[in-house]
């Protein structure tokens, strides 16, 4: 069967994958590509949780989909057995650089800033409770008169409780104007505007919805009064004082208020609170952090994958569009493994592994050749110790050799598996990917080479682009450079080497500031790896690295961890150049003796 891509040749229509910014969808697409996944359905949960995700990872579209009105649109019995209970009910609250911008004038003071952001906030959680309030009505009952009494209950709770009026004739959507006015018309730069703001919109975060819970849940009918999960989205833009209001709730009685936080790594910088001396404790005591990326080889990225493949395509192929997954669209050699293309590319399908193997052998050390011999080729010990380990090495090797024969390119970088790696299993990533094989598409076959040329053209612009990443990209840029250029001389230069992308950075090092920001910079925009750990409680001198994969493919580095990381101190020698590669007869005869 012919690639799906085949299909896109001359295509004049847009390309579907030019969008990449979560931000901006609309609801109905972000119904259309969601795909839940097991971490999604763990968000529905009694505990405070910061979520740590790089850029591009799918905070957004996780926090935007728990919402009431948009869960309802999943066709799924969990998301079913959630609505149905009513135990959790999710708000909505972006907390982007354009609502800091208007609650944080350039006059104000740190004591005042504490004050305008609970306003601010309060406002946001009050339209959210609003609108989310209107769709969970409509399901409560079908009947019109019905809804407009059970409208007109929460009505007059709300009233009371937030205007301090007995009597009101308002609806949600006259309280939702009110809101909305007293908002936009007040006065960020006159500190005694405050007085003229209902206290309850000046009091802890939530309390709107903390005063006004219990009604609800008596005119909805509920079996039991729900939990409000509060998914605050873009808190990396959060100042210390506004992240020491968040801090409070976690470590107060929350009073059916949860909050689930999404930032990025290492923005969440203080455990204050507002009570002096009183911080909120991690680990489940008072939240929990919760790394938020997938892993790109596991089955929930891979069904993602295929649903963004399918809900965008869908939308230029008409025929066979059920059929549409990521390999499909691509194409596949083999079982879609480095070995399938490497094979393909060298004229090997038929090769026996033991001939692969030693050709692997021939690469080694004379000490690591020895042994290796003395196993056996094709024994099952050098099965794990030689081909298992050092095949992903070799092909890379080998393959550069061939890049740089004439104007000659390998069909290696290529496949789905190749693709879904180099996102580093992130969706933005992901699609940007995509946006460029999709053109290519438009114009050539979309064969093993061309989609290798466009992965390396891909890799080659999104590292240079981390030049321009803000305040420390000038020095991420040169330091992943000169890391990436040393890795590729330990993989290429001399015999074959346990290498690949990790490495340390020295102390010395890791004591400058401006190196070690410019390293969590990397980690948040997924130019650097780190373990799980690292990522939820910080790097130390004693932390591994990894060059993202886009690095690696660029500077024909293998995607794995080296078998001993290099320590960078920025002084490293250079490798020696290539050794001449040894006669055929002098191989054999090695291999024989």
């Amino acid at each position: 069967m012919k690639p799906i891509s085949a299909l896109i040749k001359d295509c004049d229509q847009a390309n579907p994958f030019k969008d990449s910014q979560a931000r901006n969808f609309s609801n109905s697409k972000l119904v259309d590509e969601f795909c839940p996944t097991k971490f999604y359905w763990d968000l529905f949960n009694d505990q405070h949780e910061i979520l740590i995700g790089t850029r591009g990872s799918g905070k957004t579209i996780l926090l935007r989909m728990m919402q009431y009105s948009l869960l309802k649109k999943i066709n799924d019995p969990r998301a079913k057995k959630i609505l149905d209970e009513k135990k959790y009910i999710s708000l909505y609250i972006p907390t982007n650089i354009e609502f800091l911008r208007s609650i944080n004038p350039s006059n104000v003071t740190p004591d005042n800033k504490i004050p305008f952001f609970q306003f601010g906030f309060n406002c946001l959680l009050a339209q959210t409770l609003i609108s989310e309030l209107k769709s969970i009505i409509i399901d409560i009952d079908e009947n019109l008169v019905q809804q407009a009494l059970i409208e007109d209950k929460i009505c007059e709770a709300i009233s009371s409780m937030w205007f301090s009026e007995k009597k009101s004739s308002y609806t949600l959507d006259s309280i939702s104007f009110r809101i909305d006015d007293m908002y936009h018309n007040f006065n960020f730069y006159n500190e005694h505007s405050l007085e003229k703001i209902p206290p309850i919109f000046l009091n802890s975060i939530g309390k709107p919805i903390q005063s006004i819970s219990k009604h609800i849940f008596k005119a909805l009918k509920m079996k039991v009064e729900p939990i409000w999960l509060i998914c605050i989205d873009e808190a990396e833009f959060l100042d210390i004082p506004h992240q020491i209001c968040i801090n409070s709730l976690f470590r107060a009685h929350s009073q059916g208020i949860v909050i689930k936080m999404a930032t990025l790594p290492f923005k969440h910088k203080t455990r204050e609170t507002l009570i002096k001396n009183e911080l909120a404790e991690p680990y489940g005591n008072d939240f929990n952090y919760r790394n938020i990326e997938f892993d790109p080889i596991c089955e929930d990225y891979e069904k993602l994958t295929d649903r963004l493949c399918h809900s965008r395509i869908s939308k230029i192929i008409q025929n066979n569009s059920d059929n549409i997954t990521l390999s499909n669209f691509l194409g596949s050699v083999g079982n879609d493994a480095l070995v399938d293309y490497y094979r393909k590319e060298t004229n090997s399908e038929n090769q026996d592994r033991k001939i692969l193997e030693q050709e692997i052998i021939n690469e080694f050390s004379l000490k690591r050749k020895e042994s290796s011999l003395t196993k056996g080729i094709g024994s099952a010990s050098n099965r794990k110790s030689v081909y298992d380990k050092f095949a992903p090495v070799f092909f890379v090797r080998e393959m550069y050799k061939i890049s740089k024969k004439g104007h000659r390119i390998p069909g290696f970088y290529a496949g789905a598996n190749m693709v879904r790696k180099l996102s580093e299993g992130n969706p933005r990533i992901f699609i940007q990917i995509m946006n460029q094989l999709f053109e290519m598409a438009r114009k050539k076959k979309l064969n093993e080479k061309q989609q290798h040329s466009v992965l390396l053209e891909f890799a080659k612009q999104h590292c240079d682009i981390t030049e321009r990443l803000p305040e420390y990209g000038g020095i991420l840029y040169e330091l992943l450079t000169n890391i990436s250029k040393y890795l590729f001389e330990h993989t290429h230069y001399e015999e074959l080497k346990d290498s690949g992308s990790s490495f340390k950075i020295s102390k010395k090092l890791m004591n400058d500031n401006n190196i070690k920001q410019a390293i969590l910079l990397g980690c948040a925009y997924s130019r650097v790896k780190i373990d799980e750990n690292s990522l939820l409680n910080g790097i130390t001198n004693d932390t591994e690295f990894s060059l993202s994969n886009v690095y690696a493919l660029k500077y024909w580095i293998p995607m794995r961890k080296s078998g001993n990381s290099i320590s960078w101190n920025g002084l490293n020698k250079s490798y020696k150049k290539p050794l001449k590669k040894i006669s055929d007869q002098k191989q054999i005869k090695l291999l024989f003796e």
